[in-house]
């Protein structure tokens, strides 16, 4: 079953033309051979100057939950990859000052980017600027794994292998250090930490979860730094990682009726308190304090 945000991304490329790059574990068909590279240089000057026009517009890019960049056979967990407006381009940043690269997804084109060329806005979301973008040539598919070339050496990009079942925070922080370097950065409102510091009670939050949506990529890393910054032993947070399909691990999905992602039980003493899916009302944390205030 999709997500909400899943269902409304599908619709959106659905009626601005459908796109062939990684989303998810949708990949695009390679063009053969010689045949390939020639509409591949056709299609690129067309490519780069429409993802000018974007970020032009000021519009900020979508980011992509459940792919990876792998640089020389190691993956760069901090690496993010979005998508542009309109589905049609993908931007690939690694982590550390160095350059992000622009793909056009018809063209099977790569340029690459200096990090200085995009904005970022307050939400953390990029706006970049291709005018600097210089030509890598084609990218490569292979079934749905994207691979180039560039001055750092051999990139891939291919989608994460999710986490399922029952997961340990420290697990949890091995394979996702992007989670823990949101929530680094990550400010929650000090009011409702303060509720949060003055919880009584012994609380249990069980987070389900994917690797695969973006909703969980952007709202997990701030229920870790609401409850870190509350400095409270009383909390234990549970994470269960959920599959692509949302049937496993199906025992625990089962037992406390999750359908959405991301789901956060909030118990105390075995018995439900509340939940929040897919987005909070206000905010992780106002919305856990609202749940705990006198709790």
């Amino acid at each position: 079953m999709l997500n909400r945000n899943e269902m409304a991304r599908l619709s959106r490329v659905g009626s601005k033309g459908t796109s062939s790059g990684l989303h998810g574990h949708h990949g695009l068909h390679s063009l053969p051979g010689l045949f390939g590279a020639v509409v591949g240089v056709a299609f690129a000057a067309t490519a780069l100057s429409s993802t000018a026009v974007l970020a032009e517009d000021g519009e900020s890019w979508e980011e992509v939950a459940g792919l990876q960049l792998v640089l020389n056979d190691e993956v760069d967990g901090l690496a993010r990859v979005f998508d542009s407006p309109d589905y049609q381009h993908q931007l690939v940043v690694p982590s550390g000052e160095v350059p992000a690269f622009v793909l056009a997804l018809k063209a099977q084109t790569v340029a690459q980017l200096p990090a200085e060329s995009i904005a970022w806005t307050e939400s953390d979301m990029p706006i970049p600027s291709t005018g600097d973008a210089a030509d890598l040539g084609m990218f490569f598919n292979d079934d749905g794994i994207l691979s180039f070339d560039a001055d750092a050496g051999h990139y891939v990009v291919q989608p994460e292998p999710p986490l399922v079942g029952t997961i340990a925070a420290d697990v949890l922080a091995k394979h996702k250090p992007d989670y823990v370097h949101a929530a680094g950065k990550y400010k929650p409102d000090a009011e409702s930490v303060a509720v949060l510091k003055a919880v009584k009670n012994p609380t249990t939050i069980k987070v389900f979860f994917g690797t695969w949506c973006s909703y969980c990529k952007h709202y997990l890393p701030h229920l870790m730094k609401a409850v870190e910054a509350s400095g409270s032993d009383k909390f234990t947070i549970e994470y269960v990682g959920v599959s692509e399909d949302q049937s496993e691990p199906a025992d625990l999905l089962g037992k406390h009726d999750v359908s959405l992602t991301p789901t956060f039980v909030v118990l105390q003493g075995g018995k439900e308190l509340g939940r929040f899916e897919e987005e909070p009302i206000v905010s992780v944390e106002a919305d856990l304090a609202h749940m705990l205030k006198g709790k």
